[in-house]
């Protein structure tokens, strides 16, 4: 091994210990490295090359094993006050939405007709 690799490695091994500590600490970058005396984009530059260095490609997915009835976009809104417009404004309310279709049940909706209704939607 080079006293570049060496280097290398030490400057990567250093900076993820940087980064973890941000990480930890709960301040903003900007706050974060002024109190360890670095310039911001100091920081965004060694998250970049840290990043790179631990980056693993995934396996490719097989497309065509994928069939797109198994998957459904979800979207998960807070309390009611949330400032969301589609955000029915009622706790406890379920809303599916797909192209062409929308379907709404409150909390005192049965479960097993909820189950049915998937069900059948799967099926299609």
């Amino acid at each position: 091994m080079d006293t570049r690799q060496i280097t290398a490695e030490y400057r990567l091994t250093h900076w993820s210990r940087v980064l973890q500590e941000h990480h930890q600490s709960g301040l903003i970058i900007k706050d974060y490295c002024e109190s360890i005396g670095i310039h911001p984009n100091t920081y965004y530059y060694w998250q970049r090359k840290v990043r790179e260095a631990t980056y693993t490609p995934r396996k490719e997915l097989d497309t065509q094993s994928i069939s797109p009835t198994r998957f459904a976009e979800v979207k998960v809104y807070g309390s009611p006050n949330t400032s969301h417009p589609s955000f029915s404004g009622e706790q406890g309310t379920i809303r599916m939405e797909m192209p062409g279709l929308t379907i709404s049940a409150d909390s005192s909706y049965p479960s097993a007709k909820l189950i049915e209704i998937l069900k059948g939607l799967v099926s299609c």
